[in-house]
């Protein structure tokens, strides 16, 4: 089972719904160069973005739901950027989703990034009440993300802005590279919940754990392939790699003693807690 928290509603969050679609040459592109399915270029409602509806698409290559999100390069133009301002009637701790992020093609290393502000109007200007930011790393499957708020003032805030960039390269060739996927973005006031999951269930194993330096992986057939990622309590992500084998061992000797969330499956979704000690 999986323990509730309380959660907001980010309008549209989960990008189903869309003002605007239409066919043009970059999201094409993204079907030649990449592979993404049904790729449409439009405008995305709730959201605006930097350059009009170019540097956005939308895919059936989604993490739930019909539809997600992806930002990218078109032609030349670096820097593409979503945008999200709303009223926010709580003081959430997190905004939470899930992302990939294929930077294939890229002129120098890239990594998307966030930016989230709460504010509140003063009665003659707004306040900053809270900021978050994040950087989005290289990932081929879908993986969560979580982007704490650091409160600068104890009042309530009244509004939110979010500011989502897909990189700062330029494309080394063609028109198209640095795709920052995204869906199922939310509010919450709970770090990123583990699930419990029955020995009946389980279908990888951890051990020794708690551990001091190195973790074996011992895992069923039907995870090889799959991606893992290691979070610390904060929702940062500290390590990926892949389940190539049914052992496979994994060196921890890097990160300092605590609590860790481990997260395997793109479709399993598993994820349960390592001790380092």
């Amino acid at each position: 089972m999986t323990t509730d928290f309380s959660f907001g509603q980010i309008n549209n969050g989960g990008f189903e719904v869309w003002d605007t679609v239409f066919t043009n040459v970059y999201s094409s592109e993204l079907n030649s160069a990449f592979g993404v399915p049904n790729p449409l270029g439009g405008g995305i409602n709730g959201w605006t973005s930097n350059n009009g509806n170019f540097g956005v698409s939308r895919t059936t290559d989604s993490y739930s739901g019909n539809n997600s999100l992806i930002i990218h390069n078109w032609y030349s133009y670096i820097n593409q950027s979503v945008f999200y301002n709303d009223t926010c009637s709580f003081s959430p701790q997190f905004v939470q989703g899930f992302y990939k992020y294929i930077t294939g093609n890229t002129s120098g290393l890239s990594h998307g990034s966030a930016i989230v502000t709460l504010t509140r109007f003063n009665g003659i200007e707004n306040d900053t009440v809270a900021i978050g930011n994040y950087n989005f790393d290289s990932t081929s499957a879908y993986i969560p993300f979580q982007i704490p708020l650091n409160y600068i003032l104890t009042l309530p805030p009244d509004s939110i802005h979010i500011n989502i960039l897909n990189g700062n390269t330029q494309c080394a060739g063609g028109n198209v590279c640095n795709l920052l996927y995204l869906d199922d973005l939310t509010l919450s006031s709970a770090p990123l919940a583990v699930q419990n999951i029955s020995s009946d269930d389980l279908v990888i194993s951890a051990y020794p754990n708690p551990t001091s330096t190195l973790i074996n992986l011992k895992a069923d057939t039907k995870l090889l392939g799959s991606v893992f990622t290691i979070y610390d309590n904060t929702g940062r992500l500290l390590m990926s790699g892949k389940i190539n084998s049914e052992n496979t061992t994994v060196n921890l000797s890097n990160f300092s003693d605590g609590v860790y969330l481990f997260r395997v499956g793109e479709n399993l979704k598993q994820t349960f807690k390592i001790i380092k000690e």
